[in-house]
């Protein structure tokens, strides 16, 4: 068996902070708490966790910035959680590069999934367990993987999402509210400006083909096609 995942937490409300590390805990991730932004860097550092999960309170300008010297300094993977649904907050929070993010109040079950997406945990069952290769691109629907010509690329919930609905309805245009309905929170579905971020997000993952087409591209402003042939493997 490996060694536990371990996640650094910065969240500013004790109960808050002791829920999260208890579902965490139960899950076998072992948290350790961060109070301050400086501590979370200073954490990181000194013991490359393998996730930071980052409280963005009021004003959120400091800890935007704290998640931009993450991002800018070390590799480990960011989710951004605030309260309040303000999507000010989820734009700057993607903009400085969390990977994903996350509104408050949430379910034990969504911050697991979610946690799980970035600490490469494949989830306990999945009812689809097919492989789907479009040129280099591969996505397991079992362990819900993406690998771009041979290399796994980390991916969150939300891009999972996004990347499945449009691969399940490859070179066909699927619009946006179909889109944001299974991939963001209510308070964000209308926001199309959002969903152009993650969208951006994909496309600098996944490449362009060897013919240097986008594979992944918008459509009249109204939808996105995923515009590769997939290939159904065993």
């Amino acid at each position: 068996m490996g060694s536990k995942k371990t996640v650094c937490l910065s969240e500013e409300d004790p109960a808050i902070q002791r829920l999260i590390v208890m579902i965490l805990e139960q899950d076998g991730i072992q948290a350790t708490i961060c109070p301050s932004g400086e501590e979370l860097l200073g954490a990181i550092s000194a013991t490359s966790p393998d996730l930071a999960l980052v409280d963005v309170g009021i004003p959120a300008e400091p800890t935007v910035g704290v998640i931009a010297r993450i991002r800018a300094q070390f590799p480990t993977p960011v989710m951004a959680m605030s309260a309040g649904g303000d999507a000010a907050v989820a734009h700057a929070c993607i903009q400085a590069g969390a990977d994903d993010y996350l509104l408050k109040p949430f379910d034990p079950d969504t911050l697991l999934d979610r946690v799980g997406f970035l600490l490469g945990q494949p989830p306990a069952a999945e009812r689809d367990t097919a492989v789907l290769s479009a040129g280099s691109i591969r996505l397991n629907f079992l362990d819900r993987s993406l690998t771009v010509g041979g290399r796994r690329v980390l991916i969150s919930r939300t891009e999972w999402d996004i990347l499945h609905t449009l691969a399940r309805n490859a070179r066909e245009p699927v619009f946006h509210g179909d889109l944001t309905r299974v991939a963001f929170d209510p308070e964000l579905r209308n926001d199309a400006e959002y969903l152009r971020r993650w969208v951006e997000r994909l496309q600098a993952k996944i490449g362009q083909d060897r013919g240097n087409r986008e594979r992944l591209r918008p459509f009249h402003d109204v939808a996105y096609i995923l515009d590769v042939s997939p290939i159904p493997a065993g």
